[in-house]
């Protein structure tokens, strides 16, 4: 939870104008956004970086499981045993065409096997016994 210090995050323009260098250690100091006024009007908001990216992370988060959640509702569930044989046939014929390729003397990209193996880690950390939705 962002907490404000009104006196401190709220700052009218000329402000920024004068001492942006202090408002930008300020923020990246304190990790809390600063309101920017314009004739007395809220008109833009600067955060740090670090702050906004963890904002960006949680919203695509929010996303998916907003996402989840309507293909529960609908039903498009599959059981997490059926899932793990899904996937493991899936990283077998990767594996398989990987093979191919090489053979034939082409390079194989391996980024979408690598986010597959930590999607399968993520998903046996937290043990899901309940069902979950499968994309693909």
């Amino acid at each position: 939870m962002i907490k404000m210090k009104i006196k401190e995050d709220i700052k009218p323009i000329s402000y920024l104008k004068s001492r942006s260098a202090d408002l930008i250690s300020q923020i990246n100091e304190t990790h809390r956004p600063v309101i920017i006024t314009q004739n007395g009007e809220p008109r833009a908001v600067i955060q740090d970086a670090e702050s906004y990216e963890k904002t960006i992370n949680s919203l695509n988060l929010m996303r998916i499981l907003a996402h989840g959640e309507k293909a529960i509702q609908k039903g498009n569930t599959i059981k997490q045993e059926d899932l793990f044989k899904q996937i493991d046939e899936n990283v077998m014929k990767r594996k398989t065409h990987k093979q191919t390729m090489k053979r034939f003397g082409v390079e194989w990209a391996q980024p979408a096997s690598k986010d597959l193996e930590n999607v399968i880690d993520y998903i046996s950390q937290d043990n899901i016994d309940t069902a979950i939705t499968v994309y693909w």
